[in-house]
């Protein structure tokens, strides 16, 4: 009895956790067509799933993978600016900006995006990018 419900359990989450990526893939294609103004990287297959495919789905792991990035810059710089406010930045500074922002790890990875903050607010107020 207990065996039965722990099944029917488990293939709920693997349904919700299948419709979460299909969401996802859903998401990027849309994202990917914007950004790249018409150019395609995934195929015309809709992935969309028909109701006798879902049972299926253990079976074929490791014939196709799809990295999953939800990395949206638009996000990312809307993201901090709700965090540190404006920032300016002096001509002197934007390459030091420009190495933060991009090429570190707190301003790349989205868990860390406060650090990043943290530190973009303290080099706009250093010495160095206070002057003209």
């Amino acid at each position: 009895y207990c065996k039965e419900k722990t099944n029917s359990a488990d293939l709920k989450d693997r349904q919700t956790l299948l419709n979460l990526i299909m969401e996802i893939i859903q998401e990027l294609k849309k994202y990917h067509l914007e950004k790249d103004s018409g150019l395609q990287y995934f195929s015309k297959h809709d992935y969309n799933l028909d109701r006798r495919e879902v049972p299926d789905y253990g079976g074929y792991q490791d014939e196709q993978r799809v990295e999953i990035v939800p990395r949206d810059l638009r996000m990312k710089e809307k993201f901090l600016k709700h965090l540190t406010g404006p920032l300016y930045f002096s001509p002197k500074c934007s390459k030091h900006f420009h190495r933060l922002y991009h090429n570190t790890r707190d301003c790349t990875i989205p868990a860390y995006y406060k650090r990043c903050a943290r530190l973009l607010t303290r080099l706009a107020v250093s010495p160095m990018c206070m002057e003209g």
